[in-house]
């Protein structure tokens, strides 16, 4: 069963769709095989000011990225980049049981966008 907050996410997911212009980029997964999260950072001075996410997957994987997506906007890069699976479990309310994967592929994306400190990442 899902959260309250899970549900929202799910129903109105939040900064859905890539960005036009961004400085990092992340994706936990790979896109065409399988689940996946995308997600698209705007970064200055070291805050994010934009977030755009997209996914492949259960619906734990979308609330998760919604999740993640807005939770990202107007919080410091270091702060994001200490966030655990098991933390993003926590902040969206529970997840099914099983589907800790969905929060892992967000938070593996988010590493693998901001997880270098503030390098630029546009692939």
């Amino acid at each position: 069963m899902f959260s309250q907050t899970a549900l929202d996410h799910i129903s109105r997911p939040r900064n859905a769709g890539r960005l036009d212009t961004f400085t990092h980029y992340g994706c936990g997964g790979l896109p065409g095989d399988g689940p996946y999260v995308e997600l698209w950072f705007q970064v200055e001075d070291s805050k994010v000011i934009r977030a755009g996410q997209e996914s492949n997957g259960c619906p734990s994987t979308m609330a998760c990225a919604s999740y993640i997506s807005a939770l990202s906007v107007g919080r410091e890069v270091e702060a994001m980049q200490k966030l655990s699976s098991s933390e993003l479990i926590l902040l969206i309310g529970g997840l099914p049981p099983g589907k800790e994967r969905s929060a892992e592929l967000t938070v593996e994306a988010l590493q693998d966008a901001l997880g270098s400190a503030l390098g630029a990442v546009t692939r």
